[in-house]
């Protein structure tokens, strides 16, 4: 009875030394959470001061603003002298502004831009001969001072022969080429015709170039008035920037250009249907080749099938009929012992 009295004792000690050490590790890892909890919100304050600081931070008395010049914001240093200049560049007059009226595009003056006008067509003809079509396009292009942008001609030597042409004609020229065009057939296939009206966009690049333009003057403007070489390094930067600028508007300017001034007329050309007698060269040698050489090839892939089929039926026929050894083999041993 004793016995069992001490065990029970030793028993509840060792329980409440356990308890002991749980509550001891429960306050410890509570006190570690809220120590990072703290330290995390102390960084995250810190960090949102270091951006505010860095945001109003001036060095060498250079405060770096953002200019809006243009289409794109531009970082400036405070330079001494550059506040008439960019008062200029600030309060520039605005480029003009359109507005449709009825059918006529006008600016606020009343002032009408020149109409731009992208055309295209297509045409499908049915021709007697393409070589003569091709000759008599070409002739009609040289006529109506455009030029032959690329042409080719497909013959099978089993049907009517086709061709295509593509022609860039001026655009007062559209019409009467496409009438020309249409007068080398026998039977117009197909014909369509596309314009689309880009004055609006051709407008905006010319003031896009303007102002990019007037940029660059302030900037070498400025630039006479720069001494200091980091000053002179950062205002030609910008300047490198805005020619760049400059550069890419003066190529889309130029490609506008050439799409509203010459028109693009495609052209496919199709052979009428003639009966003739066949023109291919009958070679008795080459077919017995032929026919040599096909029978080898299926003699090859008789072999073939052949030997896989004997591979994959080995492959398997063994597994099973191991199996069904092993079965057989099972069953006359127990039925000897049975027998015994």
């Amino acid at each position: 009875m004793g016995r069992v009295f001490f065990t029970l004792l030793l028993n509840y000690l060792h329980m409440k030394k356990s308890i002991e050490h749980l509550r001891t590790w429960a306050l410890l890892a509570g006190g570690t959470i809220l120590a990072l909890f703290i330290i995390v919100s102390a960084f995250g304050k810190f960090r949102t001061g270091n951006q505010t600081f860095f945001h109003s931070f001036q060095k060498d008395g250079y405060t770096m603003g953002s200019v809006s010049v243009g289409s794109s914001p531009i970082a400036m240093p405070n330079i001494g002298g550059i506040e008439p200049i960019m008062d200029e560049m600030m309060y520039a007059p605005e480029p003009p502004i359109f507005r449709t009226g009825g059918s006529t595009m006008q600016d606020l003056e009343g002032n009408v831009p020149d109409q731009r006008i992208i055309k295209n067509g297509n045409l499908s003809l049915r021709v007697e001969d393409v070589d003569r079509a091709m000759d008599r396009g070409r002739a009609i292009a040289v006529t109506r001072n455009g030029v032959i942008e690329s042409s080719s001609v497909s013959d099978s030597g089993e049907g009517p022969r086709s061709a295509f042409i593509v022609l860039r004609v001026p655009a007062d020229q559209f019409d009467a080429t496409m009438t020309d065009l249409r007068g080398i057939s026998v039977l117009v296939l197909n014909e369509t015709t596309n314009a689309e009206d880009v004055t609006l966009q051709f407008v905006d690049l010319e003031a896009d170039l303007r102002n990019a333009k007037a940029e660059e003057a302030t900037y070498l403007r400025l630039l006479e008035k720069t001494g200091e070489l980091k000053d002179v390094l950062s205002v030609t930067q910008q300047l490198a920037m805005v020619r760049q600028n400059i550069e890419r508007l003066e190529g889309r300017k130029r490609f506008m250009e050439n799409q509203t001034d010459l028109s693009t007329i495609s052209v496919n050309l199709t052979e009428e249907t003639r009966i003739q007698a066949p023109t291919n060269t009958w070679q008795p040698g080459e077919v017995m080749r032929d026919a040599v050489r096909m029978l080898v090839l299926g003699l090859q892939g008789l072999a073939n099938f052949v030997i896989q089929a004997i591979i994959i039926t080995i492959g398997l026929l063994l597994p099973i009929g191991l199996f069904i050894w092993f079965i057989v083999w099972v069953a006359l041993k127990g039925l000897k012992k049975w027998m015994k």
